[in-house]
């Protein structure tokens, strides 16, 4: 076949620099007007004052100015998160936003089984390292930097205690909404559907890419105790995601392990168990050993059952390879639909194919165009 081209190379550091600052500047640009918007709103649906809203004591502050505070804080998470999701992909990536964020993409009931059963399987692991980050020590001339992690980790604990004080089941299904259901929509559509995207899309290194995003999206919760849970989660996240091409199965793990926090907590509140939901659970030895190695098992399978072959795609390739040019090759095939909707998105028409042998996974994932459209793919794709 002609004409075939590669995209090894990565953009430009220029590129990626400027992709990168007007990420930042969308990003903060959302988070500010929906904050301020968020602000207006509390004033008038909880009924404060706008002094009410600075420096807020949330151990002491009354019932109103936390209910104001709840209502600023699902603006703030519409901006800083959603919303630049939304526009970015379009905006910096010239795609449509849907497909750029893997929101288009369907799985079977299978594969959405196999990811909570792995997600149940690594919780075991997931508990032990919340015990082992507690105990974290930094050396003595960091003193001061341990302490200012311990301040900001107490306060944020405190914020978090007051927009959890559930009395009753309505006051629970709010707190799910608020608590599990909003932020784990909107992070994964931020850190997993843009974020690491965005970094696939400058590195093209899938493993890199999820580990990077697996970092800011622990870091920048500024929970510095509960940093390596945090981080394991979105490695898991990540590969959901990474495997899949589907950001509905990273929203529904996410969704689960933090509904599983908001449930102890009000069942804990309620009297209805003994064991605070802030302490590790503490599992048998064993298990601690057996869950890495179960939920990798199951990890696998997950990427076993993504990365089979589909037929109908094979017939396509068959019947009409002689007219059309592979203009882009992929290991995962997230990646290569990444790139069929960037091309589709300038009207180029494009089709998927996976070459990848069903049982050892061996091959790529490659995107052909037609031949009259095979110079405008490869300007669009920069392969030119």
């Amino acid at each position: 076949m002609k004409n075939i081209v590669s995209l090894e190379n990565p953009p430009t550091a220029t590129k990626v620099l400027q992709q990168l600052l007007v990420m930042i500047l969308i990003t903060l640009g959302c988070g500010l007007l929906l904050s301020v918007l968020g602000g207006v709103a509390a004033i008038f649906m909880a009924g404060v004052k706008a002094e009410d809203l600075t420096a807020v004591d949330f151990a002491k502050a009354p019932a109103r100015v936390i209910y104001a505070m709840e209502i600023i804080q699902v603006f703030s998470v519409l901006g800083l998160f959603i919303a630049p999701a939304l526009i970015v992909p379009a905006f910096v990536f010239k795609t449509e936003p849907l497909r750029f964020l893997s929101l288009r993409k369907n799985s079977p009931l299978i594969v959405f089984l196999i990811a909570i059963l792995a997600y149940a399987c690594f919780s075991p692991f997931l508990e032990y390292s919340i015990a082992l980050n507690l105990k974290m020590k930094l050396p003595n001339f960091l003193s001061g930097v341990e302490q200012w992690m311990k301040t900001t980790e107490e306060a944020n604990g405190v914020a978090i205690k007051r927009f959890l004080e559930m009395k009753n089941i309505s006051e629970l299904i709010g707190g799910l909404l608020m608590i599990a259901l909003l932020p784990a929509i909107a992070e994964e559509l931020f850190f997993r559907g843009l974020l690491q995207h965005s970094l696939f899309q400058w590195t093209h290194r899938t493993h890199l890419s999820v580990f990077v995003t697996a970092f800011v999206f622990s870091a920048i919760h500024l929970q510095f105790y509960g940093f390596l849970p945090r981080f394991l989660l979105g490695l898991f996240l990540g590969y959901l995601l990474a495997w899949s091409g589907n950001i509905k199965l990273s929203m529904l793990a996410h969704f689960i392990n933090n509904s599983i926090a908001v449930i102890a907590t009000y069942l804990y509140q309620n009297g209805d168990i003994s064991a605070s939901p802030d302490s590790p659970i503490n599992y048998p030895t064993y298990l601690y050993l057996i869950s890495p190695l179960v939920g990798g098992f199951m990890m696998y399978l997950f990427y076993k059952f993504n990365n089979s072959k589909l037929p109908q795609q094979e017939t396509i390739i068959k019947t009409e390879e002689g007219n059309w040019v592979k203009v882009y090759s992929a290991a995962q095939r997230y990646q290569a639909e990444m790139v069929s909707g960037q091309l589709k998105a300038e009207g180029i028409n494009a089709v998927v194919v996976d070459r990848k042998d069903s049982a050892y996974h061996f091959g790529e994932v490659e995107v052909f165009v037609s031949n009259e459209d095979a110079e405008k793919a490869n300007a669009v794709l920069g392969t030119n």
